[in-house]
């Protein structure tokens, strides 16, 4: 079986995680001998495509580095290499919605869908519009979780008989012997990525200032996300934070697994999530984990951590307490989590990916 992946996502994003998705999922099938796989990129910014590149036989040109306008250029270029010349294939992938290489062949074709955050939470025409049209072309569609298939039969009125649900994975394989080092060496709480909107910081740092352990010193260390603004250094102020308690880091990915390992628990209490990659990661590096039960949370969490309602202050902060306070819960979580992120692989998705395939042809 031949199977052509599109190149939305490759050309803008250098790393993240549908990117990540794309070139784990297209390297599992090629490993399995499940397909022959291509990806249909001249030209790219992905990082971990570029890791990958000699694995998927890939020779398109990399470019290390962001240039305003490049990323429409490089789509623009490749819709007319795809009239020109297009590779035979039994099947296109869309990566990222686009629909555009689907005008340069006849095969079958699958859309994945992350997520209708925008639909529910920031409104954007444009980009639902791009969804609904990816949904129309696409003969059969993945939704990366169960929460995700719901939102589209909502929000598309979707048939959800066109739609699959294939999990995600975290890189890297769960540690056992995690679980014998809890006691940790620095006593920070960890928070990954934005945290404004649905991504319920605001919620968090209330509980937090509402908690022994802010009293005692204990500090967030927030990965990733935007430098913090003068209203939220206020705001936290006003709350009982102090300024040194609250510090932003940008990891990469060997610095960021390393992050999971030292700190005594990511905190991850969004409204909502199309799937949650971070609390997967967290699990399988042996972090006790405290997420909330917005979307696909549970989907990924399970019984692998502790779970409240995104808007029970009290909850959270409960939650904080006990996992910082007691060796022995943690002990339980990353035991807990080893065991669940044990259940999600990329060569489970792969081959799960592989069978929506085959139906098609």
């Amino acid at each position: 079986m031949r199977v052509t992946f599109g190149s939305d996502i490759l050309h803008r994003q250098q790393y993240g995680g549908i990117s990540r998705y794309v070139v784990e999922l297209a390297c599992g099938l090629k490993r399995l001998g499940l397909a022959d796989v291509n990806i249909n990129a001249f030209a790219y910014l992905n990082h971990y495509l570029h890791d990958q590149a000699a694995e998927l036989q890939h020779r398109g040109l990399y470019v290390p580095y962001r240039i305003r306008g490049l990323g429409p250029t490089i789509s623009h270029v490749q819709n007319w290499i795809n009239a020109v010349h297009f590779k035979p294939t039994d099947l296109v992938h869309l990566t990222y919605y686009g629909v555009d290489i689907l005008s340069s062949c006849r095969a079958k074709s699958v859309a994945t869908f992350y997520d209708m955050i925008h639909e529910r939470y920031m409104p954007d025409p444009i980009f639902s519009t791009q969804k609904r049209k990816a949904y129309e072309a696409s003969d059969h569609c993945i939704a990366i979780s169960h929460a995700t298939k719901r939102d589209m039969v909502e929000f598309l009125g979707a048939d959800p008989d066109r739609i699959s649900v294939v999990h995600l994975a975290a890189n890297g394989s769960p540690r056992p012997q995690q679980a014998d080092n809890v006691s940790k060496s620095r006593a920070d709480l960890m928070w990954i990525g934005r945290r404004s909107d649905y991504k319920n910081f605001d919620s968090f740092a209330r509980a937090f200032a509402r908690t022994r352990a802010c009293r005692d010193g204990v500090r967030i260390v927030c990965a990733g996300g935007s430098a913090f603004t003068p209203q939220e250094r206020s705001q936290w102020q006003s709350l009982g934070i102090r300024e040194a308690q609250v510090v932003r880091v940008s990891p990469g990915d060997d610095e960021l697994d390393a992050m999971y390992r030292r700190v005594l628990a990511l905190v991850y209490v969004s409204k909502f999530e199309g799937f949650g990659l971070p609390p997967l990661e967290a699990m399988t590096a042996g972090c006790p984990v405290i997420a909330s039960t917005g979307g696909s949370l549970p989907e990924v969490v399970g019984d692998g951590g502790l779970l409240c309602e995104p808007e029970d202050i009290d909850a959270i902060a409960n939650a904080i307490d006990q996992v910082v306070y007691y060796e022995s819960l943690r002990k339980r979580l990353v035991i807990d989590g080893y065991e669940r992120a044990k259940l999600f692989s990329w060569e489970r998705c792969a081959r799960e990916t592989h069978d929506v395939y085959r139906k098609l042809m």
